[in-house]
């Protein structure tokens, strides 16, 4: 349970650099 945790927290770190990185790239 606690690798499935730590798993999805990086999933989602990820994902929000991924947002930033378009956001910069428009703007």
């Amino acid at each position: 349970m606690r690798i499935f945790k730590k798993a999805v927290f990086v999933i989602m770190i990820s994902f929000l650099i991924a947002t930033v990185n378009v956001n910069t790239a428009h703007a």
